[in-house]
């Protein structure tokens, strides 16, 4: 036992002299759990108007930032969110997530396709013969 004393001493030493390293948080948290960006959606060729559900697949996140281009709304901080687009237009999705560890962010480029929605039938005139 009193060989490992001056080891742990000489660990603690190093430790405090490096910048990046807190020495007490090595001890209590030895190893960081960082977390995984990573989402699905449950369509991702729509027509205009429609919404698509996105879900976090995330291991080991506390916290979520969402950026929706072209989607209303735009940026989310929920951990599902449902997403409206109006404009036809190919667009990316990106999931930042953080938690007491570390950030990750995953973005998913040209993700979701909006088309335009079909424009509704014209109504069909029948000739009315004269009397």
């Amino acid at each position: 036992m009193k060989k490992s004393i001056p080891l742990i001493l000489a660990s603690l030493i190093i430790m405090a002299c490096s910048p990046d390293t807190n020495p007490v948080e090595q001890l209590i948290n030895p190893d960081p759990v960082l977390p995984t960006a990573d989402f699905s959606a449950d369509i991702t060729a729509l027509e205009t108007g429609a919404s698509v559900n996105f879900a976090d697949d995330s291991e080991h996140a506390t916290s979520h930032e969402w950026t929706f281009e072209g989607g209303d709304p735009a940026i989310s901080f929920t951990e599902n969110v449902q997403v409206t687009y109006e404009t036809a237009g190919t667009y990316s999705v990106s999931l930042k997530v953080t938690n007491d560890d570390g950030t990750d962010t995953e973005t998913k480029v040209d993700f979701i396709t909006v088309t335009d929605a079909p424009a509704p039938p014209l109504p069909s005139f029948q000739e009315i013969p004269p009397h």
